[in-house]
């Protein structure tokens, strides 16, 4: 189990992130790397616990009212390529039916699903490529913003890219609140 913690200067200015492991250990923070005020830009910059830069999450360019997909990339320090990418997919008919957003995360050949329910008991559950359940994100209401819970050992060894996940769906939810 995992906790993300936001810091924000309003609701809908997320700033810096702290991803927690089960015993309330900080594994990594999250901070943003672009201007405050440009809320159409959520670059982020991972540290480690002795705060060393070790990841950057790329947005995706070029979104449009149509069809809101794109790829968000993580990018390990010192290395060109994205190691790990996060696929969302939220069509007109989406927004219109308020459904969340789908992601696909892919990391090292395998690839992941992440579903949400604006509604549901859990705000987005992971699946694998089989569609097995792995696990789940959910919205608290006290303590940590988010806690992402799973057993799954090939999930509990990708907690940078589950970290990222949660940090994109918080930022796509402050966008559309904002």
């Amino acid at each position: 189990m995992y906790a993300i913690q936001r810091q924000t200067l309003a609701p809908e200015r997320p700033i810096c992130y702290e991803m927690l492991d089960r015993n309330g250990e900080r594994l990594y923070t999250a901070e943003r790397t672009d201007p405050l005020l440009d809320l159409n830009q959520q670059r982020m910059q991972f540290l480690d616990r002795a705060g060393e830069p070790i990841a950057q999450l790329i947005p995706p360019e070029g979104r449009n009212l149509w069809r809101a997909t794109g790829t968000y990339a993580i990018i390990l320090t010192g290395e060109d390529e994205p190691r790990y990418t996060i696929d969302q997919t939220y069509s007109l008919v989406d927004r219109i039916l308020l459904r969340a957003p789908h992601y696909n995360l892919h990391a090292r050949g395998v690839h992941y699903a992440a579903r949400g329910s604006r509604h549901g008991e859990h705000f987005y559950e992971l699946f694998d490529d089989k569609d097995a359940h792995l696990g789940q994100i959910t919205r608290p209401s006290r303590g940590p913003t988010y806690l992402i819970e799973s057993e799954a050992p090939a999930l509990l060894q990708l907690p940078l890219l589950i970290a990222a996940l949660a940090i994109v769906l918080d930022l796509e939810l402050a966008a559309a609140e904002a």
